[in-house]
């Protein structure tokens, strides 16, 4: 089973990969190690903060990168989501009859709502690793639930950026910009190095 902190990484790579590498690198979730005194090391999704210096281009970037961020959130057909747990359950051992994996299948397709972009052949082929028999309505929403998140995250980074206004750069310090007590100061020390012509 795929390590739950790694997950949000696996799940958006090839969506991540579609966008400028400045952006993707932005608002990917990344993982950070715990090492507890008690027991064994182990990793955690790491708290995504907004970048501390946004510029105008990555703005932009952001602005055109949320169509497609959108488009991989969008929910799957009711026929997209029956057809992969139909595929699921006939690659899950299982002794209950056709008669009631039917119901059961409709039953989970009524109540689950997952992106499109996540009912593909790699989640199909890990759930039925995990699963050795058809899971329950729990098993199935633990399994895709995260996979969903890590989607709608990249879609709430993307657009909080694309939302954001550029920030200041620092201006560049130039002798007509310097307060009037440094430039009394460095005045003072040209006199002293033998300038008598004072800066104007």
């Amino acid at each position: 089973m795929t390590d739950r902190a790694n997950l949000p990484a696996i799940v958006t790579a090839a969506q991540l990969a579609s966008m400028p590498s400045r952006l993707a690198k932005l608002v990917e979730s990344r993982t950070e190690n715990r090492y507890p005194a008690d027991g064994d090391a182990y990793s955690v999704e790491a708290l995504w903060r907004m970048p501390e210096t946004i510029s105008q281009d990555l703005i932009e970037e952001a602005r055109q990168a949320i169509p497609a961020a959108e488009a991989a959130c969008q929910p799957a057909p009711k026929e997209a989501l029956s057809k992969w747990l139909n595929s699921l359950g006939v690659l899950c051992a299982g002794r209950m009859s056709a008669e009631d994996a039917a119901v059961k299948l409709q039953a989970y397709s009524a109540m689950l709502e997952v992106p499109a972009s996540i009912l593909n052949k790699h989640t199909l082929d890990e759930a039925a690793r995990q699963f050795q028999w058809f899971p329950s309505y729990s098993e199935i929403a633990q399994f895709l639930d995260p996979r969903a998140a890590a989607k709608t995250k990249i879609l709430d980074r993307v657009r909080r950026i694309a939302a954001a206004s550029p920030t200041r750069s620092e201006a560049r310090t130039t002798w007509a910009n310097l307060p009037q007590d440094r430039k009394d100061r460095v005045n003072e020390a040209l006199k002293r190095a033998g300038i008598s012509e004072p800066m104007p």
